[in-house]
Parts: C-alpha cells; structure tokens; sequence
C-alpha cells in the first residue's frame, strides 16, 4: 500500500508489467525518456547534497508526469519484481537498514529482499566473486 504520493512512507513490492497494448506502449516509452531526464537531475543534485522531495515533485511537474504515470514506469524499467524503499530522495543509495547499528560498528549490513530464485542466484554469484571483481577493476586501472 502506497500512502499520500510518496514513495517514502511505505516500501512497497514493484510488480513488473507483463502485457500492455499498442497505445501503453507508446504512453510508455514517452515516459521512460521523461523518466531519464528526471534520472538526471536528481543525480546531480544528490552529487550536491540538496535533493529532496520538494526537487522529486519539481520534476515531476516540470516534465508533466503524475506521481501514478511515474509509479506505471517504474514497473516497465524494472525487469523483475523490486522492492522500493522507503527513503528520503538524498539517500537512494544509504542502506536502508538499522543505519544507526552501521555507524556504531563501522559496518555495511547488506540485507536484500530476495522475491525469485534468479535474484537468489544472481546475489549469490555477485556476492561471491565481489574479490574477483575489485581485482579486475584494479588492473583496468592500472593499465590506463
């Protein structure tokens, strides 16, 4: 259940959409362009610090998209079921998780909903090869 228009007072499960007819699809596309633009912006000003929800609903209006078209793009972008949490804009990428508990035990908890067993594989294999990867990316650097 999604209460008032914010993402931020509830976490919710985003069903990916399955069928949608010729006229949704166009409808669809419109807003995954809007929805790069909107992408843009609040990665700049969360790079300054300053997003917040007054900015999310700015850009909202100014790229003519209700909060529910936004909500029907979400559930296009993502492939498979996600959990959205509950958040305020300038800390989309803060774990969600007992941050207060992070901070005192100078830890990364990385609690994950997992909905399918592709996203159970899929963790599994990124969390365990995650050396294997520093790794590399090191040596690409090295190399520049």
């Amino acid at each position: 259940i999604i209460e008032n228009k914010h993402v931020q007072k509830c976490s919710w499960k985003c069903e990916h959409l399955k069928t949608a007819d010729g006229e949704l699809l166009k409808k669809i596309e419109l807003l995954k362009e809007k929805l790069k633009i909107i992408n843009v912006t609040m990665n700049e000003l969360e790079d300054e610090r300053k997003l917040t929800w007054a900015d999310f609903d700015r850009l909202l209006e100014e790229n003519e998209m209700p909060y529910d078209d936004y909500l029907l793009v979400l559930r296009v972008v993502h492939k498979r079921s996600t959990m959205l949490y509950k958040r305020a804009p300038n800390a989309r990428w803060s774990n969600q998780y007992n941050e207060g508990m992070s901070r005192a035990w100078k830890v990364n908890i990385d609690i994950q909903f997992i909905l399918d067993p592709y996203g159970c594989a899929k963790y599994l294999a990124s969390y365990t090869t995650k050396p294997e990867r520093e790794i590399n990316y090191l040596k690409r650097s090295s190399r520049k």
